[in-house]
């Protein structure tokens, strides 16, 4: 049974789980080129307020 944090509106967040596959949904998701774009300081806001990446 999972435990969920936020189980209700259009997104759940549970707590991630010492398993092979969760590790591989973050790596997946981790290396996915649309996330890549805002994550970890790969995008930025420039002073003009117009994002882009540096």
């Amino acid at each position: 049974m999972t435990s969920f944090v936020a189980p209700d509106g259009p997104l759940a967040i549970r707590p991630m789980r010492n398993r092979e596959d969760d590790f591989q949904l973050l790596a997946r998701w981790l290396t996915d080129p649309r996330v890549l774009a805002s994550y970890e300081g790969r995008f930025c806001i420039r002073e003009s307020g117009a994002g882009g990446q540096i």
